[in-house]
Parts: C-alpha cells; structure tokens; sequence
C-alpha cells in the first residue's frame, strides 16, 4: 500500500481557522503560544471530526519520506513542505492546489528533511513571500500567490529568488 501522507488533520482546522483566524506561523502567533481562539471545535463534537480532504505528497520516481512540517495559513491559503525541498500552496477549505514548487536540489542523502517554512508579508516593493532553507545551505524565497516570479534585484526577474547562506 502506499503510504498516503495527508495533511486531514490541518484541513479539519482550516475552515474553522479561515473563518476565525489565520495560522500565520509555527505556535500560532510570534510568541508561538499554540493558543487557539477556535470555539466551533470542542470537547463535545471533536469526535465528530471527518476529514475535508487529502493530499498525497508522494510522488513516482521521486525519494519520499513522512513531512514533519508544520502548515500555515495565511488569508486562507496553506502553506506547507515536505521532504525534498518541495512546497506548495492549497485553498484550505477545499484543497485544491494553487501551486507546488521543487528546488533544485543536488543533496543525495537519505533523510531530505523539509522541516518549516516562514511567511513574509511583503512590503511596498516586494510581494508577499514563502521563504525556507535546503539542506544544501540555500535560502528560498517564493511568490506566496504564484509559487515562482520574484523580484531579486531591479529590472531583474526569475523564477525564484535563491540565496546561498
């Protein structure tokens, strides 16, 4: 069988956090409390709870292991990664993909570890972004809305912006 890697239990979330609040980070707020302000999820129908929908991270040909990330939401869009350098966007409600990303990668080692992501908000020059580091020492930064596109220096555009840190 193979091993379906879903993010259920994030989307069981989601529409609740989309109609309350975003989950812009890992712990919740800056101060990564992991408090929830959630009342429509309590202790009287969490059991209730059925999943909204899957993604499978899986793919042919490609080197897996299970995703220790934690999503985000943002304006009601997850954001989430998972081994490989791979990333993507999704409608949190509905979990229909927006985009996914792979970095080049030329790490030949086993554990490929994608642990975290972080959103920037952007500001009057740059769009908002989705930035995380490979195993390789490299530091992305991806248009939060397309996946690709960003501007790296004036006049210049590129599919992503790739930093060597």
């Amino acid at each position: 069988m193979i091993p379906i890697a879903s993010l259920f239990v994030a989307s069981l979330l989601v529409a609740t956090l989309q109609a309350q609040t975003d989950w812009p980070g890992y712990g919740h707020d800056k101060g990564a409390q992991r408090y929830s302000p959630l009342s429509q999820i309590d202790t009287g129908n969490v059991s209730k709870l059925i999943p909204a929908w899957t993604f499978e991270m899986k793919r042919d040909s490609v080197p897996f292991r299970p995703s220790q990330s934690i999503p985000f939401v943002v304006n009601g869009i997850m954001y989430f990664s998972w081994p490989f350098n791979h990333v993507a966007a999704m409608e949190s409600e509905t979990g229909k993909v927006i985009w996914e990303f792979t970095a080049r990668s030329g790490f030949s080692g086993k554990l490929g570890s994608m642990r975290s992501l972080e959103y920037w908000p952007g500001d009057a020059h740059s769009p908002p972004e989705i930035l995380f580091g490979t195993e390789e020492g490299e530091l992305y930064a991806l248009n939060a809305a397309t996946g690709g596109t960003a501007v790296i220096e004036a006049g210049t555009i590129c599919n992503y912006r790739r930093h060597r840190i």
